[in-house]
């Protein structure tokens, strides 16, 4: 993966967010520490309600993952 290549993308779209984890250590902290359902899922993007988005975002910057919003 290049170096300037984020661990996590992130979409906005207004009511939902998807996270998109890209690297190995972010698929695996997603794998152990978020609690989806499968619908949530959409291909690698993971889907959450807005407001929950913030506090997700918070969580993977505190592990250390590196992330990028898409615009």
């Amino acid at each position: 993966m290049p170096e300037d290549t984020p661990d996590v993308y992130i979409r906005n779209e207004g009511t939902l967010v998807g996270f998109e984890p890209v690297s190995e250590a972010a698929q695996d902290w997603f794998r152990l520490n978020v609690s989806a359902d499968s619908w949530q899922w959409m291909g690698n993007l993971l889907w959450v309600d807005h407001r929950l988005a913030k506090e997700l975002a918070i969580a993977v910057v505190a592990v250390g993952l590196d992330i990028k919003v898409q615009l």
